[in-house]
């Protein structure tokens, strides 16, 4: 098992690395966190929306992006190995297009750094690619995998800290972000909520997860309210949440894997 974190935690340093270079050679002018990004479909719905026209998400991402996202880094964190393939040929495949994307691969976010036990999601058909998979073990035939964790708050403001140092970062810049973790939310937002991180984020899209905890009714809405409470005595903060599941595509079935050469001609046209 230590070999096996040594290994996750040497590819997330590479590709913490990669992300740094992105910024320090001004490719973010905004910044998109997928923060369970399953197989990624969010992210080929950023870079490749005329995919995916009935998404739920476009909106946003035109509201906060505008059309031209080339200039969007979008950072994804996903702790299911199972993915982990995908992960790495899409993500090699956007950034030979010069999209500025990086995955971080077996890894999931929560209130501090280390590892965590993950389980898979073995009751999920196969068009839903184990999308209930979770820190939490809530089926009994789940099987435990290893995966890394980071401190949430501490990566945004580390990434903030590297970003605003660069000239691609203005007033302007805007940070949105997509929370799909499978319960683990009522852990990360608080602690980021606490931190201050969340002034650093525009805009959440989240998919609460009740019944992690059955006790807590309309718990989402009052979740939502504290957090614009809090996050709007600040007049720094410019921090929103809606409650958004864009669940569509989720077989991602609109299109085949991108290669480079389509990319680049897509690129173009932007």
């Amino acid at each position: 098992m230590s070999e096996s974190l040594s290994a996750l935690k040497l590819v997330h340093e590479q590709q913490f690395h990669t992300l740094l270079g992105l910024i320090k050679q001004n490719h973010c002018k905004n910044v998109y966190l997928d923060i369970g990004t399953n197989i990624g479909v969010q992210i080929r719905k950023l870079y490749q929306p005329q995919g995916y026209p009935d998404a739920l998400i476009l909106p946003f991402f035109t509201k906060y992006f505008g059309n031209s996202r080339k200039d969007v880094c979008a950072i994804g964190f996903e702790p299911n190995a199972v993915h982990t393939p995908r992960l790495l040929n899409l993500q090699t495949v956007y950034r030979n297009a010069s999209f500025p994307c990086v995955i971080f691969t077996n890894t999931a976010v929560g209130n501090h750094d280390g590892n965590i036990t993950f389980y898979n999601d073995p009751s999920a058909a196969p068009i839903h690619h184990e999308w209930g998979a979770s820190m939490f073990k809530w089926q009994a035939n789940s099987v435990p995998q290893i995966a890394l964790q980071i401190d949430a708050d501490k990566f945004v403001h580390n990434l903030i800290h590297h970003w605003s140092r660069t000239t691609s970062y203005t007033n302007n810049s805007i940070v949105i972000a997509k929370m799909d973790v499978e319960g683990a939310e009522y852990v990360v937002l608080p602690h980021m909520l606490s931190h201050g991180s969340l002034c650093h984020i525009d805009f959440i899209m989240i998919e609460w997860h009740l019944a992690f905890y059955k006790d807590a009714v309309a718990f989402d809405k009052d979740m939502e309210k504290l957090l614009h409470y809090f996050t709007g005595r600040s007049q720094f903060c410019k921090f929103h949440v809606i409650n958004l599941d864009d669940e569509s595509y989720v077989n991602d079935t609109s299109l085949d894997l991108p290669d480079s050469s389509r990319l680049l001609t897509l690129m173009k046209r932007v």
